[in-house]
């Protein structure tokens, strides 16, 4: 396929998002072009300003420390399919966890179905926005770990109960998952005595860590 402009929730994203969900299925791969990765390069921009936002945040050096951690950022592009609600199907589309990443960014289409989990213990959905080029930003384990804490990480889920508009529609997302290549440590600006270390230095491979 090839779109000039796609913007998510648009009638050409979706039928984007469609084609390339049927290459994956029917045939495990899919043409990437560029409009896509135009897209993914945005994300990308989105995640190097909130995480600078971060490192003003807690005071953490902005010079040489953050061109280092975002140099070191891998990022992985993912588009997920829903299928249609049969009679009996269960109502958890997608079971209750964090995500491993330093951050992921998402975006779902006109259909709800995410929750986030608050720090009291509540589920709460997060609906669909009223603008088409708004995400959402979930923080990871990753960004947990590094922050010493201080960011908590975001427990989210999809569940698709008692949603009518979910009724012969299949649901649509697509993330950007973010994560550190080589060494992670928690700078010191996250440690003193109120909030000690709790978490050693680690290697990051591909998602995977080794402590």
């Amino acid at each position: 396929f090839s779109v000039e402009k796609l913007k998510p929730g648009s009638e050409s994203w979706i039928w984007a998002s469609k084609e390339v969900v049927y290459g994956l299925e029917e045939y495990g791969c899919v043409e990437i072009i560029e409009s896509v990765m135009c897209f993914s390069k945005r994300l990308e921009e989105i995640y190097e300003t909130v995480m600078r936002m971060v490192f003003e945040k807690y005071g953490v050096d902005q010079g040489d420390r953050f061109e280092s951690f975002k140099n070191s950022s891998f990022h992985l592009l993912r588009m997920v399919k829903y299928k249609v609600r049969e009679k009996g199907d269960s109502n958890v589309a997608l079971i209750d966890h964090r995500d491993s990443t330093i951050l992921s960014i998402l975006h779902q289409n006109q259909i709800n179905g995410l929750q986030i989990k608050t720090k009291h213990g509540h589920w709460i959905p997060v609906l669909k926005p009223n603008s088409t080029s708004s995400f959402i930003v979930l923080a990871g384990e990753g960004l947990m770990a590094w922050s010493n804490d201080r960011v908590r990480g975001c427990e989210h889920r999809v569940m698709l109960n008692d949603l009518m508009e979910m009724k012969n529609k299949e649901r649509y997302s697509v993330a950007l998952f973010t994560f550190i290549n080589g060494v992670v440590d928690v700078p010191k600006e996250f440690v003193d005595d109120e909030h000690p270390l709790q978490f050693l230095a680690w290697i990051e491979d591909m998602g995977c860590n080794t402590q």
